[in-house]
């Protein structure tokens, strides 16, 4: 019987595990009823390059040949190898068990290789080879057709294996899954869950059933799935991996959370419901918080409009205002301080007004994408961070606009409102308008005699009601348990008593006063008067409301009294702290916008002692010599001054200053009098001094240090401020001193600024004194140098005259040198002359048209333009500014004589070009000459700073230097921009003539 041949190929890059799997092969080939041929490939790129051979090929391939040993990999090796067996070679079992978990036929660790493992492996893959494609083919049927998301996940949690189902629920392709773990798909709330799952299916836990979970999809959604996963082992009961079930449980959750939804918001409605039509307090900022954490908004608002306006015509009417408004915000959102629903941005939504007018809703999901909105409005709601808004109108049944409920989103919560939310807050609007007709006609009744009762006992308000007899006797009917409070007197005392029974004289003429009004006027008044009840001065205010009956006569007078004291103190303590907020703006202003010190720290020290009412108010200041000065005091009358009176001790103060400074503030009264001397007590007692509030001032000083080369910012103590009250104590409020010390810190700042100005000041001057000199010297080393030089030029030429013919060649060249070098330092003499007269011109600026400047220009350089055959284009109509016109002339004849001068082989072409700025002309002269490197750009406009040797371009260096000048003389810039062998564009600006108007002056 013929033995049957198996094509055996080893993929590996080492010679010697070919050998030595040979040796094994050969030794089957004698025993075994098969023959192995063994073949060798070094790379697996070979493998295509395999002859087509009827036998049978089991692959053993190097686990150093594939990237990864996932299932991806294997399935992709099997399609290349065109075989199902394949057997990996392994320096471990853990190994081995891995590439098993990827679909391996089998694994040889070479470590462990014996005659009978290897026959095994052979064993089974031509088992493998027998069996394997039609178990694939169904199970790979079953796998891929399968209904549900299948998936093979290595107990690491790895994708091994995914099905088609899978990647359509995730979104994922089959490569990508496999190269995730269910780690980075699983929803973050609930990874714990799912490890616990995963934990107690590895401990083969009878109870475990399927978990629910939310995966990640490919386009960033959660998507709730049903996991039921199996652990699969191989028989030494080593877990291999997990065959996972993922069922699709997107749409079960979704109605299970819309059911739960609409519960939610029953139940919200329910909750309102009781409170708006059983509840004789309504908080409607609670009732907007059970809706709107129902529905899941950021915001909800509730608003009513003042419809018993005759002129009222809807929300579009400019008179109309909003009469309530109530709001709710959840706690991840900020609100704002100037909300967008008032009249004044209503009146701007124009399609808001046509809606409302019509009775529709609002009804949009992302304000973004609206269609139905312009850009304006886009804008208005981005502004206001909102992405989704819902609005549902509330009408009388007159069909008259009562209401608005709303709700909308903030940042990325865009929200897709369904029709229960519409339908919500259609009935919520119908019931808060029901409820608020009801509390109106209950605050219309309060007036009247069936007062509620339980209002009545519990009212903080001291309530009464007074009977009026027929000789207008005033008698108490009824008093409320506040009322005996206030008065100090049980309900058997006052009860059937006339109010001057049991009131004083004082409160009664007040009262019967306030009374009469009453009588004549038929309306309801208040008044407040200070009263001494109970052993106590409080502040009250009373409210006297007369009841009128059919035949409109007064026949009783209902009243409250309530104690208002502390809002008085309130009212007086906001008008305080808005007194003291203005002086600081006041002071700061003036600080930013003085530059006068001494009328800073004059103004401060006033204001202080007007705003504070202090007796006293003085700034100290520490002088150099270690002395102290008082600079600037304000006093009240009958205060003496120490400004000029008192000879200060400077330790003393030295002693304020390290106090303030530990708590940037000292407070010095009576009770800490003992930590200063004798001699300063008695200074204090001298002066009436009571109270003194110490504030440091400092001032930020610049320290060079010259070891380390830096500048270093300290805090110097410049003086101290001091607030002083005399003859009694005063106690200083915590908002008084924090004022003070803002108030000191604008003083820094003041100080600081001051010495920052002076310091500039000296600079400028000091600059401004040494260019005089400088163009002063340079006049007159340039007049002067003329002299000499002329000299020098006229001996020569009278040696080269009378010595020429007794002279050599070479005493000619020399002569030759000194004339030219003459001649260069003539013109160089020139140039510096012309340079220094720039600056020294006065008055010279007029009106000029910079047309005519061009022209003479170009007229003067008229010779140059022919030799060179110069192109010279102007774009522009140049314009008429306020100049210096001989000034100008020379600024265009330098840039154009030196684009001439610099040009290239080409012939030279000039384009001379002008653009209006807000505040200025900008100028420009382009050409096609040799260009500048950008390292020298700027060193050009340098005075005698050249690029060029004398023999290559002749010149002096002062050409652009005298432009710059020129140009900065006129208030404007000039700059270069150029590349080597590109050409060249000279830039300079002029300010305007709006723009110039001062520049003569200056």
């Amino acid at each position: 019987m013929t033995k049957q041949v198996y094509q055996i190929i080893l993929v590996d890059e080492s010679l010697e595990n070919y050998h030595f799997i040979n040796q094994f092969c050969e030794q089957l080939n004698q025993t075994a009823n098969c023959f192995y041929q063994l073949d060798w490939l070094n790379t697996l790129d070979l493998v295509n390059n395999l002859s087509d051979s009827p036998l049978e090929k089991i692959y053993i391939i190097a686990a150093q040949q594939l990237p990864l040993l996932n299932h991806s990999t294997i399935t992709e090796l099997k399609s290349r190898c065109r075989s199902n067996s394949i057997i990996i070679l392994v320096d471990s079992d853990r190994t081995g068990a891995n590439v098993i978990n990827a679909g391996a036929t089998d694994y040889l660790d070479l470590t462990q290789l014996t005659l009978s493992t290897l026959e095994r492996s052979f064993r089974l893959a031509k088992l493998a080879l027998n069996r394997s494609t039609q178990i694939e083919a169904n199970f790979q049927a079953i796998f891929e057709q399968a209904g549900v998301g299948i998936a093979l996940l290595a107990t690491s949690g790895q994708f091994l294996r995914v099905n088609r189902r899978l990647c359509q629920l995730l979104g994922y392709s089959e490569a990508e899954l496999c190269s995730l773990t269910f780690q980075d798909l699983t929803y973050v709330d609930d990874l714990q869950a799912s490890w616990e799952y995963v934990e107690q299916i590895l401990s083969n836990s009878s109870s475990v059933k399927s978990l629910t979970k939310r995966y990640i999809c490919k386009n960033g959604h959660p998507r709730w799935v049903n996991i039921t996963a199996s652990l699969i082992k191989n028989s030494q009961d080593y877990p291999l991996y997990l065959i996972t079930i993922v069922e699709d449980f997107q749409e079960s959750k979704q109605t299970e959370e819309k059911l739960q939804h609409r519960l939610i918001l029953q139940q919200a409605l329910a909750k309102a419901a009781k409170q708006l039509t059983g509840q004789e307090k309504i908080n409607f900022t609670e009732i907007l918080a059970w809706i709107g954490i129902a529905v899941g908004t950021n915001h909800a608002y509730f608003a009513t409009f003042a419809t018993d306006n005759p002129e009222f015509d809807g929300i579009w009417q400019s008179k109309t205002t909003s009469h309530q408004i109530y709001h709710w915000w959840d706690s991840q959102t900020t609100e704002p301080t100037n909300y967008f629903f008032n009249s004044c941005l209503i009146e701007n939504l124009t399609w808001f007004q046509e809606q409302f007018k019509c009775n529709q809703n609002i009804i949009i999901s992302d304000l973004k994408r609206s269609h139905e909105l312009n850009q304006q409005q886009q804008d208005l709601f981005k502004s206001l961070e909102i992405c989704s808004l819902l609005a549902v109108p509330v009408y009388t049944p007159t069909n008259q606009l009562w209401g608005i409920v709303g709700l909308d989103t903030r940042g990325d919560n865009y929200k897709f409102w369904s029709e229960e939310e519409v339908q919500l807050l259609k009935i919520i609007g119908k019931i808060l308008y029901i409820s608020c007709q009801r509390l109106k006609t209950q605050a219309k009744l309060q007036a009247s005699e069936a007062l509620y009762q339980n209002i009545f006992n519990h009212s903080t308000d001291g309530i009464f009601l007074l009977a009026i007899q027929p000789d207008e006797q005033l008698i108490y009917e009824t008093i409320n348990p506040a009322y005996e409070q206030i008065i100090g007197k049980n309900t058997t005392e006052i009860i059937g008593k006339s109010i001057t029974e049991v009131l004083s004289s004082e409160i009664v003429h007040l009262f019967l006063r306030q009374y009469h009004t009453c009588l004549e006027t038929f309306a309801p008044l208040d008044y407040e008067q200070t009263l001494e009840l109970a052993g106590e001065t409080h502040t009250w205010r009373t409210i006297l409301i007369p009841i009128i009956n059919e035949e409109q006569q007064v026949i009783k007078l209902q009243g409250s009294i309530r104690d208002i004291t502390k809002e008085k103190l309130a009212i007086a303590t906001q008008i305080r702290h808005t007194r003291y907020r203005h002086l600081l703006r006041s002071i700061t202003l003036n600080i930013r916008q003085s530059l006068d010190l001494t009328t800073i720290l004059h103004t401060t020290v006033t204001q202080l002692q007007t705003t504070l009412h202090a007796d006293r108010v003085l700034l100290v200041q520490f002088l150099p010599d270690g002395t102290s000065q008082i600079t600037e005091e304000e006093v009240v009358d009958r205060v003496f001054s120490l400004k000029d009176q008192v000879e200060l001790d400077s330790v003393y103060w030295q002693q304020l200053a390290e106090l303030s400074v530990k708590e940037n503030f000292y407070l010095q009264q009576d009770k800490n009098l003992t930590q200063l001397s004798s001699c300063d007590q008695q200074f204090l007692q001298t002066y009436h001094i009571c109270t003194n509030l110490v504030l440091p001032i400092f001032r930020r000083r610049t320290i060079k240090n010259n070891q380390i080369k830096l500048e270093q910012e300290i805090n110097h103590l410049w003086g101290l401020l001091c607030v002083q009250q005399c003859n009694q104590p005063r106690t200083w409020t915590k908002d008084e001193i924090e004022l003070l010390q803002q108030l000191v810190g604008q003083l820094n700042l003041a100080l600081s600024q001051a010495e920052l100005l002076e310091s500039e000041i000296k600079q400028r001057q000091e600059l401004a004194r040494s260019n005089a000199e400088l163009e002063q010297f340079a006049y007159i080393a340039s007049h002067d140098l003329q002299a000499p030089l002329q000299t020098i030029s006229n001996y020569v030429q009278l040696i080269e005259r009378r010595y020429g013919d007794k002279l050599d060649s070479k005493a000619d060249k020399y002569i030759n040198y000194i004339v030219d070098a003459v001649q260069r330092m003539r013109t160089q003499i020139n140039d510096l002359l012309e340079y220094s007269r720039v600056g020294r011109q006065k008055n010279t600026l007029r009106a000029t048209d910079c047309n005519l400047v061009l022209e003479q220009a170009l007229a003067n350089l008229r010779a140059a333009i022919d030799y060179n055959q110069a192109i010279i284009n102007c774009e522009n109509n140049l314009p008429t500014l306020i100049a210096d016109f001989s000034q100008l002339v020379v600024l265009w004849q330098n840039l154009i004589s030196n684009s001439i001068k610099y040009r290239s082989l080409q012939q030279p072409v000039i384009i001379i070009n002008v653009q209006a700025q807000e505040n200025y002309w900008q100028f420009s002269i382009s050409d096609n000459g040799i260009g500048i490197e950008p390292q020298y750009q700027k060193r050009i406009f340098q005075i005698f700073q050249r690029l060029h040797t004398q023999e290559e371009y002749s010149g002096s260096g002062i050409g652009l230097a005298i432009c710059q000048k020129i140009v900065e003389r006129h208030g404007g810039r000039i700059w270069v921009e150029s590349q080597l062998g590109r050409g060249a564009t000279f830039y300079f600006t002029i300010p305007n003539s709006n723009q110039f108007s001062n520049l003569n002056k200056t």
